[in-house]
């Protein structure tokens, strides 16, 4: 699954975790569900959680959906036109500011395919999943200028669809998409790893751009009111004491977590000790200096 840089790659991850037996993965917070993707295609079952809607139809396609394809017939249904001035202007305010006219009411023609009462729920996960990337396609040329792309939405649209069924994959137990506040739900998940990301969903102002005009488009909205602040040390403390019953934690972070090592390795050792640490190289691909990107891990006392 290539949609996007990770923060930290899950196989470094996973080699972190040499010696550790575990069969199961929690990723709360899990915005595209690359982590919760990666151990479900080694053989374990992955459980990925977001309170955003657009971020659980990404788990939903990916993590959870073991079988269901997008066959040629819902892509051509979902390429066909519909024109209603509603549909064609949903998303107009988008138009010559993130993307040209013409994106913008084919962003009105999938979410109202896609949006249809009694579709199934994976096969409109698939849907979202394509449009995501097309919108991501879309914004890597749209962020200079906008110009025509190589890719005609209906071709771009298509070749993402197609892309995304390959990803569709059964390797082991059942993974599983929820959709809800990690922090309200993760005393009933039973998992034996918890990867957590401190920081990660605290609300819409410090999501990449990309990310919040999916959610928006999910909405059928241009626009998503700002999230209220939080305090970090809390929200972390308050989340760990919520998942005490995993046995093993793995926090990743970096230098823009607003919290030091120190600070929070005291922290998770008000829980239970640290027995790992890892600096994790992070290639940006000549996109300018990385963050310094670490990784703790934390095991309950037996």
């Amino acid at each position: 699954m290539s949609t996007g840089v990770a923060p930290v790659s899950a196989s470094l991850i996973d080699e972190q975790l040499e010696g550790i037996a575990f069969d199961s993965v929690f990723e709360p917070f899990c915005g595209e569900a690359k982590l919760a993707f990666y151990f479900k295609r080694h053989g374990k079952r992955a459980i990925a959680c977001d309170a955003l809607e657009s971020r659980y139809l990404l788990a939903l396609a990916l993590v959870e959906n073991d079988h269901v394809l997008a066959s040629p017939a819902h892509v051509q249904e979902w390429l066909t036109l519909i024109k209603d001035p509603i549909v064609a202007k949903r998303f107009s305010p988008w138009a010559n500011r993130f993307f040209t006219p013409e994106e913008t009411i084919w962003l009105g023609i999938w979410q109202a395919h896609l949006s249809r009462e009694g579709l199934d729920s994976l096969l409109r996960a698939l849907g979202a999943t394509a449009v995501w990337l097309t919108m991501r396609y879309w914004l890597s040329f749209n962020r200079q200028e906008l110009v025509n792309k190589p890719m005609s939405p209906p071709v771009a649209f298509q070749h993402y669809l197609q892309t995304v069924n390959t990803w569709v994959c059964n390797r082991g137990p059942r993974s599983q998409a929820i959709w809800g506040d990690a922090t309200v739900l993760a005393p009933g998940v039973e998992a034996d790893v918890l990867v957590y990301r401190p920081g990660a969903g605290q609300g819409v102002p410090t999501f990449p751009e990309p990310a919040a005009l999916f959610e928006c488009w999910v909405r059928g909205q241009t626009e998503l009111a700002p999230a209220p602040g939080v305090r970090l040390t809390e929200t972390i403390e308050d989340f760990l004491g919520r998942v005490a019953h995993i046995p093993t934690w793995v926090l990743t972070f970096d230098d823009r977590l607003g919290l030091d090592e120190p600070a929070l390795t005291a922290l998770i050792e008000r829980f239970r000790p640290v027995v790992r640490r890892a600096a994790i190289p992070i290639h940006t691909g000549g996109r300018g200096i990385p963050p310094s990107e670490r990784l703790v891990i934390a095991r309950a006392r037996h």
